[in-house]
């Protein structure tokens, strides 16, 4: 994978081919309106090297279009060493599979990494062609107040040393309220969005974030290990609204001012993504671009009527956890908890239960007797779902993120994507 890119609306491409210096996405139909939507506009903030921004697809290589992801549809090869975004939506750079070949690249280093290990993750990652990362106020996890915002201030100083920030789109999160070490747990709101932007900035030692997202729902939300206390009927339907709509306000007047080029969700519902679509259309305020919510092989909620609003509405997919905080790679079997993983820093490990556990057990056992990694295989899948933008990989050591890049050259055999189907009919909601 020489490139990582953006994943345009499924239902506008034709094609999408990797190539060695990036992608190229043939759109079905095109429109003076479907181009613009989402690009960096050029009247408004300075184009940087390399990239021209057009509004109808007008030829072929070497003329360098970016209009990517979910809303523009042409994606023309472009150098790696001139990276630029117009939509780049969270289409995020690196993670995706078959059809689309890009994995975003999750960062949450400063606690159970250090700051050198970060920066050669950074290296590796950049010199395979990745060239999204997602990170968030809140990391590294688990949060603390002596932790929190500690990754961004590593990235901020890799960004410092090499001079590299032009080669990233960078994505970032305000936490979603709730922790009482960031702003007293309050939720979310106009004014705090501002102020939370402002200080991701200065850690990350930048004056922009191409993607800004709301990490979770204050009102609670089916994710995370809540899929089975979810009690929707307990929210106050005006208050949720009167939220979202304050929260709106701010990214409008942060794209404008430059600070930001995007606006999304993490850990939303089908509900939730609805009405910030439809409260940003009543007022013409920025439109969300992308959800990031947890999607693999043991958690796939976001099929069923998620996946519809995302076709219909252009909300592309940024899929985290696609291991299941690492199940799906058989290291926490039979109740093994290898030195330095997640559950051992972490003490907890809420996603393996007796369901969860028999289920990866097949999903590995699949991958073994088809020749393939058990990790490669369960983002290999992601990546072929027609909702996904970009599957996001983490990875606590440069072999593990080795390892999870080369997913984006597999391609599973009908054979191998039938027994999937199979496994998850026998195990359909184990966590």
């Amino acid at each position: 994978m020489s490139l990582t890119s953006y994943r345009a609306a499924p239902s506008r491409v034709k094609t999408l081919i990797t190539m060695p210096v990036g992608l190229v996405i043939t759109a079905t139909r095109w429109s003076r309106r479907e181009a613009y939507i989402g690009v960096y506009w050029l009247s408004s903030t300075p184009k940087r090297p390399g990239m021209t921004l057009f509004d109808t697809y007008t030829g072929s290589p070497p003329c360098l279009p970016l209009l990517p992801v979910l809303s523009a549809y042409c994606l023309l090869p472009f150098p790696s060493d001139h990276l630029e975004f117009a939509h780049e939506i969270e289409a995020i750079g690196p993670h995706r599979a078959a059809g689309h070949r890009n994995l975003p690249w999750h960062h949450d280093w400063g606690s159970q990494n250090t700051e050198a290990e970060g920066h050669a993750q950074i290296d590796l990652a950049l010199e395979a062609g990745v060239n999204f990362m997602d990170t968030a106020e809140l990391y590294a996890v688990p949060g603390s107040a002596q932790t929190s915002g500690r990754t961004e201030e590593i990235i901020g100083n890799w960004f410092a040393n090499s001079g590299k920030r032009d080669q990233w789109i960078l994505a970032s999160k305000i936490g979603g309220g709730g922790n009482s070490f960031i702003r007293n747990g309050a939720r979310p709101d106009g004014a705090s969005i501002r102020i939370a932007l402002e200080q991701s900035l200065k850690r990350l030692k930048t004056d922009r974030i191409e993607l800004y997202q709301i990490h979770w729902a204050s009102r609670g939300s089916y994710n995370f290990d809540g899929s089975w206390t979810y009690a929707p009927h307990k929210q106050d339907t005006a208050d949720v609204l009167d939220n979202i709509g304050d929260m709106l306000e701010t990214p409008g007047a942060l794209v404008k001012e430059g600070k930001i080029a995007h606006a999304g969700v993490s850990n939303e519902t089908t509900l939730g993504i609805s009405q910030w679509l439809a409260i940003a259309a009543a007022r013409n305020l920025p439109r969300l671009v992308s959800v990031q919510n947890e999607y693999n092989l043991l958690r796939r909620h976001f099929d069923l009527d998620t996946a519809e609003l995302s076709h219909h509405e252009q909300v592309g997919l940024l899929a985290y956890s696609p291991l299941a905080g690492g199940l799906l790679t058989g290291k926490y079997f039979d109740g093994a908890v290898p030195p330095g993983s997640r559950a051992d820093y972490q003490k907890a490990f809420w996603r393996l239960n007796p369901y969860s556990e028999a289920a990866a057990k097949e999903y590995v056992a699949l991958a073994r007797d088809h020749g393939l990694d058990p990790a490669q295989l369960a983002i290999a899948f992601a990546l072929t779902r027609p909702f996904m933008t970009s599957v996001i990989i983490g990875a606590t050591s440069t072999t593990q993120l080795a390892n999870a890049i080369g997913a984006a050259n597999l391609t599973l055999s009908p054979d191998v994507l039938t027994a999937i189907e199979a496994i998850h009919r026998r195990w359909p909601r184990t966590i």
